[in-house]
């Protein structure tokens, strides 16, 4: 789900903060690689970072290549969210 993006990463994507507030990150990864995210965040529910380069979707669909790592945020010894940052490349 998303909790927030940082204003780069809204005009990017080409969403208002309101329209992706709350959503899944699937709604911005391609169909054929929603494989990618959900193991993406596997590793790092295992608190391991993840980097890598891929494509993700724009709001019309159009897709961006992006460098996107996601790392774990940990609290009292648990995983309690996940951090997803992504940039164009």
């Amino acid at each position: 789900m998303v909790g927030l993006l940082c204003a780069p990463e809204i005009a990017m994507f080409g969403y208002t903060a309101d329209e992706i507030t709350g959503k899944s990150l699937s709604l911005l990864v391609p169909k054929d690689r929603q494989h990618e995210l959900r193991q993406k965040l596997a590793t790092a529910m295992g608190g391991q970072t993840t980097k890598i380069e891929t494509v993700r979707l724009h709001k019309d669909g159009t897709p961006i290549d992006v460098s996107s790592m996601a790392a774990a945020i940990v609290t009292d010894g648990r995983v309690s969210a996940i951090s997803v940052t992504m940039e164009d490349i």
